[in-house]
């Protein structure tokens, strides 16, 4: 194994700290933000591939939408 193949093992890793930690809200550029707050300087794209080639998925919510139609008025079509 190279040392460029036991960094990225070892990235991957505090990766995925950083990703349970934000209880796996958080993707490639939070993640990324938060191991530079740490002191390690990474490129977003380097995570993000290392992100996608771990198989880690965040978890995405969909917004609140306002519903403003009623389907269930008494008045008549035309």
């Amino acid at each position: 194994m190279g040392l460029r193949e036991v960094h990225r093992e070892a990235l991957l890793n505090e990766i995925k700290a950083v990703h349970i930690q934000s209880e796996k809200r958080y993707s490639s550029p939070r993640i990324t933000q938060s191991l530079n707050e740490q002191g390690q300087r990474v490129p977003r794209p380097l995570v993000a591939r290392i992100i996608k080639n771990g198989n880690i998925r965040s978890i995405i919510r969909k917004k609140y939408r306002v519903q403003t139609t009623d389907s269930n008025h008494p008045f008549a079509i035309l």
